[in-house]
């Protein structure tokens, strides 16, 4: 009877040492079966996030192009709309300026991209040409946008300034061709005041006898520059900093 029972007992022994590794190895299956599965929400976060940083930047890029073009063409050449106008282009040339540099991160790791993979190395070039354009535009957005800020902050703290201009030093109109062969002139003149401190201002206009009519705000310069130069007085308001002229009359 002894024998018998000491095989019993091995045997159930061996088959206990043998279910102990397959229930380990089921284990380890499902561990890998489920590690996939709590990885995908994390590649999924990261990609919704990364999807979404892409949109709001794209976003705030399309609106501050269009905010800064459509302020600087509806600006006018005097008068506070022109004031206010410049202000907000030049907020949103600063914004624009911003997103562009904050694009660089993703130009540089396109062009690594391309230049580890086979091929030729035109698209890297051409990757490093978008940056090189695009840090050349963000750094004279930038610089512009910038100064014209500062200059129009400092023109809204202390206010615009009520001078009477006696003398007209200097008028000048020159024609440029921009964009599309669009012509546009710009009319340089510099007022001499009374308290003898002069300023240079600078107009554009679409046509080169636009300061000539009566309607033109500018007229009474025009006055006092070319046609009545001895016996034209003219009484400006005008933002110092920015050189932006609020109003213009006659005396």
């Amino acid at each position: 009877a002894t024998p018998s029972w000491r095989g019993s007992s091995s045997t159930r022994a061996g088959t206990s040492g043998r279910e102990r590794p397959r229930r380990t190895s089921k284990s380890r299956l499902t561990m890998s079966k489920r590690s996939p599965s709590h990885r995908a929400p994390k590649a999924t976060r990261t990609c919704n996030r990364q999807e979404f940083r892409m949109i709001m930047w794209l976003r705030v890029t399309v609106v501050s192009a269009v905010v800064m073009l459509a302020a600087s063409l509806l600006s006018g050449s005097i008068g506070d709309r022109r004031f206010y106008c410049s202000l907000i282009a030049s907020s949103a040339a600063i914004i624009l300026s911003v997103c562009l540099v904050l694009s660089f991160p993703t130009l540089v790791r396109m062009m690594r991209e391309r230049l580890k993979g086979p091929g030729s190395a035109r698209p890297a070039a051409a990757a490093l040409g978008m940056i090189l354009m695009f840090a050349l535009f963000a750094t004279f957005l930038s610089y512009i946008g910038s100064t014209s800020v500062i200059h129009l902050v400092g023109d809204a703290m202390s206010g615009h300034q009520t001078l009477t201009a006696t003398k007209c030093e200097r008028f000048r109109q020159d024609k440029h061709r921009g964009y599309r062969q669009i012509t546009h002139y710009s009319n340089e003149f510099t007022l001499q005041f009374e308290d003898g401190s002069s300023h240079n201002f600078d107009v554009s206009t679409w046509t080169s006898g636009e300061l000539k009519r009566e309607q033109n705000p500018y007229y009474p310069v025009y006055q006092l520059c070319v046609l009545r130069p001895k016996t034209t007085t003219v009484i400006v308001d005008f933002y110092p900093r920015s050189g932006i002229i609020k109003a213009i009359r006659e005396a």
